[in-house]
């Protein structure tokens, strides 16, 4: 009978390890909650975990987030959504440091800078349509003229007027983000269309890296 129980009890241990591998290694799995990422993510209310359920859920592919520590891939990059770990300063913080899900606007050397809402990546205007086709999102804040450290990102929620980000904590460290969101995998339909679907960069972000690099040509 004690060599059944202590089969058991290593089953249980060998699959524990395994799922910590995969997780914390490979690839994981993030809920959506609140509204600070809509129209382009949707996150769920109430009870965390109702909310979790109600919510977009998107896959994380955690070798990334290693390979990218070590130096083996780019760093990330303007307009991909991250998931973040809170700064412990944050005015936000309740509790625990919670993770976050947010968008890179500004990269290591940016200089970020924010007039009434309008974003400016090193001078130049961010076009801001992929989160509004109305500004109703877009909110009213200013940020004054801020160049991020060499490991430091500029983050923002899609929907200005209902996150907490970067306006408020400033710039967060590189080691602080705990990977990329690549893709939504569930739910499997949203009003009656299939739903998951691949996480790219907005054109916005092209299109200003662009300019950028044109006008260092030009210099």
């Amino acid at each position: 009978m004690d060599n059944i129980w202590v089969k058991e009890i290593i089953s249980y241990a060998k699959a524990f390890v395994i799922a910590f591998i995969i997780i914390t290694f490979v690839f994981t799995t993030v809920g959506v909650m609140g509204s600070s990422m809509q129209p382009n993510l949707v996150g769920g209310s109430g009870p965390t975990l109702v909310a979790t359920l109600k919510g977009d859920r998107f896959f994380v592919p955690k070798y990334e987030t290693w390979l990218r520590r070590m130096g083996v891939m780019q760093p990330y990059k303007r307009g991909e959504i991250v998931v973040v770990r809170e700064k412990p300063d944050s005015p936000f913080r309740q509790g625990r440091r919670a993770l976050v899900v947010k968008r890179v606007i500004g990269v290591p050397g940016d200089t970020v800078a924010i007039t009434a809402g309008q974003v400016f990546i090193n001078g130049q205007a961010l076009d801001q349509s992929f989160i509004t086709d109305g500004g109703v999102n877009l909110g009213s804040s200013s940020y004054g003229a801020t160049t991020l450290g060499p490991k430091e990102y500029f983050i923002m929620g899609d929907n200005r007027t209902r996150s907490g980000d970067s306006r408020h904590y400033g710039a967060v460290p590189f080691i602080s983000i705990t990977g990329r969101a690549a893709a939504v995998i569930s739910p499997p339909f949203r009003q009656g269309e299939w739903y998951p679907h691949v996480l790219k960069r907005p054109q916005a972000f092209q299109d200003l890296e662009q300019k950028l690099s044109e006008s260092i040509g030009s210099n």
